[in-house]
Order: structure tokens, then sequence, then C-alpha cells
């Protein structure tokens, strides 16, 4: 399977072949196994801290704190004025 991609590429940018090419399997092997291993790892402790499958405590409560208040200018619009 390594050796169809390694053709494949090596036919498809024939005209400007670059050595990263080659990494490109070891890379998706990388994300693939390891990244998503720890993404599932990651979600198992949270869920485990929650005793909750469905979600996660970042997902709940307020985004704000609750005694902020935001003070907006109407007049000055969404972008700095010069000068």
């Amino acid at each position: 399977m390594v050796t169809v991609y390694l053709v494949t590429m090596g036919w498809v940018n024939r005209r400007s072949f670059d050595s990263v090419l080659l990494v490109m399997p070891l890379y998706l092997l990388f994300i693939s196994l390891v990244i998503v291993l720890l993404g599932v790892w990651t979600y198992a402790r949270m869920a485990g801290a929650d005793r909750e499958l469905g979600l996660s405590r970042r997902s709940r409560g307020p985004l704000l704190p609750a005694g902020f208040r935001a003070t907006i200018d109407p007049a000055a619009g969404p972008w700095p004025r010069p000068g």
C-alpha cells in the first residue's frame, strides 16, 4: 500500500517533487493513531470526572462570570477609529 502511495505521489508531483511527500504516510499514521487515541483518552477522563457520557463540564454553565458587565460605545462601531 505504501508503494502505491509513493508511486502515485511521485507521478502526480513529478514536476515539483518534494522529499516531504515521502514522510507523509508516517505523518498520517501518527495523526490517525496517536492523536485520535489522545482525544478518546481525554474525553474518557472528562466524562469520568463528570460521571456523564454526553456532556463535558466545558459545555455547561454561563460563558461569562455572574457579575460581568460590558461597556460598549455604540458610536465607536466595530473598528477603532484612526487618530
